[in-house]
């Protein structure tokens, strides 16, 4: 009957100690846990998505900016390029003018 006794005692604390433990335990709700943290890395992610388009319509703009900078740079370059044909042509001419067309150029080109 000790044994019994025994058995019975042992019993009694080890389900006094699960009762303790589980009666005691903090109460957390694991699904309002979750939809909390699943709503904060929502909104992370909606601000991070904002912050995103923000920039791509700022690299939007510049490479908007950027075209026409490349449209005008390449609009001069051809100016320019035609000014050079120009002055070679008019150069290379230069052995073919008469003494007033020399005088006239030089004139132009150097004045007092």
């Amino acid at each position: 009957m000790e044994q019994w006794l025994k058995y019975i005692g042992v019993f009694a604390i080890a389900f006094g100690l699960a009762f303790a433990y589980f009666y005691f335990q903090p109460n957390t709700d694991c699904d309002e846990l979750i939809k909390k943290t699943v709503e904060s890395y929502k909104s992370k992610v909606d601000s991070l998505k904002q912050s995103n388009q923000i920039l791509q319509d700022s690299i939007s703009v510049k490479q908007d900016s950027i075209l026409v900078l490349s449209e005008n740079i390449e609009k001069r370059t051809n100016s320019i390029d035609s000014l050079k044909q120009a002055y070679e042509d008019q150069i290379s001419d230069i052995p073919n003018w008469g003494t007033n067309e020399l005088t006239e150029y030089f004139t132009n080109r150097y004045p007092n």
